[in-house]
């Protein structure tokens, strides 16, 4: 009987840790074969020392937001034919939320907390983890199986993880929900339109940054960055101005090449919107802003 309890409490730690495996790494869930496809090679795995490696053109997006490692498996099915899985460990599920916004793709919620399915990817965050499906070359069988692989991936990562606390105060009117990018390193802010070269903001990893695109055809670059405490957002108002619009105390709204821009700073956050083609359009939307920080605000 003792011999019956030691085999089993066996079972119930062996069981109990592949759990635990699968929910900290959701690597651990894929088959060596699925649907026919095996398996090509060993995994690869990358950090920050080696990512520019692997993907040198996406590699300075992950490593600007922290990560620990990427996953690499390839599976194939012949000659010529490829799904390739990228699991990307973040550090946190800000940053995979973060890594994922400058993806392109409409927005769905096909798999993890959001994902973007194109002609031959599949790209969701889920907590801690951006996953990324390519096939080379696109067909049928391929886009079955790699469907099949993110629902496995998914299923394995236990909890959702959360967005950026900061995307509550984005105004709602007019927004183009699909061009928010969130960013927490400085070079980001040309995402949308040049701004500068440098470090305009004094942003670090203990801000928190919003771009985002407002009014349809008036096409208003907003810009939103939450600082620490009011002192820091004061100074980087103040080296913003000065050099992207070279006064220490410019006007509301200046004019610049015909076109309008204007920057407010409410609390520990500085809000800017810039490109409007009309005055008006531009003090609106900085006045929504306004109100939108200071009614959470109001409200803690």
């Amino acid at each position: 009987m003792k011999g019956f309890y030691h085999l089993l409490i066996v079972l119930l730690l062996f069981y109990f840790q592949i759990i635990v495996q699968a929910k900290d790494n959701p690597s651990a869930s894929l088959p060596d074969s699925i649907n026919g496809w095996k398996k090509l090679g060993a995994d690869r795995t990358f950090n920050e020392q080696n990512l520019y490696e692997y993907i040198d053109g996406a590699a300075e997006l992950y490593i600007s937001f922290g990560f620990s490692k990427v996953f690499n498996r390839i599976y194939y099915a012949g000659e010529g034919k490829e799904i390739i899985v990228d699991i990307f460990y973040m550090n946190t599920s800000q940053d995979a939320f973060g890594a994922f916004s400058f993806t392109v793709g409409k927005i769905s919620s096909d798999f993890g907390m959001q994902s973007q399915i194109t002609s031959g990817s599949i790209v969701f965050w889920k907590n801690n983890f951006v996953v990324s499906i390519m096939q080379n070359p696109e067909s049928d069988d391929a886009k079955e199986t790699s469907y099949a692989l993110a629902k496995l991936i998914d299923e394995s990562i236990k909890e959702n993880g959360s967005f950026p606390e900061v995307l509550k105060y984005l105004p709602e009117e007019n927004l183009n929900k699909e061009s928010v990018r969130y960013f927490r390193h400085y070079v980001w802010l040309n995402t949308y339109s040049y701004i500068s070269d440098g470090n305009i903001l004094n942003i670090t990893q203990n801000t928190h940054g919003l771009l985002a695109k407002y009014g349809g055809k008036e096409n208003l670059i907003f810009l939103l960055v939450k600082y620490p405490n009011e002192q820091l957002s004061l100074a980087a108002a103040e080296k913003f101005n000065k050099e992207y619009f070279k006064s220490v105390r410019p006007k509301p709204v200046v004019k610049q090449k015909n076109k309008f821009s204007g920057t407010r700073v409410v609390k520990n956050f500085f809000i800017a919107v810039l490109g409007g083609s009309k005055e008006n359009s531009v003090k609106n939307l900085l006045t929504l802003a306004q109100k939108s920080i200071s009614g959470f605000i109001s409200t803690k």
